[in-house]
Formats: structure tokens, C-alpha cells, sequence
């Protein structure tokens, strides 16, 4: 994959290709939904599933999740591009997030980071 075509998808291509970038052997015996509530440009709601060594995403509420993230679509389209870190957002208040606080911060690992010169 060339990385300059990366750089230009949307928040929702970044989504729909999550699972291009997953890790199965990270998340063995992982069982955990997750959903994204984003406002501003790109707003929707998305569900991310993980269980059984593979990664689903779909557009729309999960049934039910251990962890609802709450977010502006483009901080989170800088999260998956991974020019901001995560954590800095969190603790700056511009992530929500409701549930399993644990969960959300282990997701990164299930990843492969892209880095973009």
C-alpha cells in the first residue's frame, strides 16, 4: 500500500481499512466491541468488533459495547493516521470515554502503526 494514498482517505476509509491493520496474534482471546460516536466534519457512529483473532468494523451502533468512545471525527482521523497520540487527546479531555477505560487504552496494540514522513 502506498502510504502518500493514506494519507488522503477519509475518516471513514481509515475505518472501513482498520482491519487491514490489525494484529490477530495481539488480540488473541480478545473479546471486546467498541463504539465511536464522532461529531464535526465526518460525524457518525461506528462500531468496531474484536473477538476470535479478527477485527469488524461496521457503520452504526454496536448492539452492545464494553466501551463507547466519544470524539471529533477529526481527532480520531489523526489518531488512526497516527499523527497525534492518543493519549495526549484522552488527557486533554477531547476523547470521551464511557466504559471500560482499560479496554480503550489497549486498543493501539491490536494495530500496526503507520508512519508517515
Amino acid at each position: 500500500m502506498n502510504l502518500s494514498e493514506l494519507e488522503n482517505w477519509s475518516l471513514e476509509e481509515l475505518l472501513y481499512r482498520a482491519p487491514d491493520f490489525f494484529n490477530p496474534e495481539e488480540a488473541e482471546g480478545v473479546d471486546l466491541s467498541v463504539q465511536f460516536i464522532l461529531s464535526g466534519r465526518e460525524s457518525g457512529t461506528w462500531c468496531m468488533r474484536i473477538a476470535d483473532s479478527c477485527c469488524r468494523i461496521e457503520k452504526g451502533g454496536c448492539m452492545r459495547s464494553d466501551v463507547t468512545l466519544k470524539a471529533d471525527s477529526e481527532d480520531v482521523r489523526q489518531i488512526m493516521r497516527g499523527e497525534i497520540n492518543p493519549l495526549q487527546i484522552l488527557l486533554r479531555g477531547l476523547i470521551q470515554v464511557e466504559g471500560d477505560r482499560s479496554a480503550a487504552l489497549q486498543l493501539g496494540k491490536y494495530f500496526t502503526r503507520v508512519e508517515f514522513n
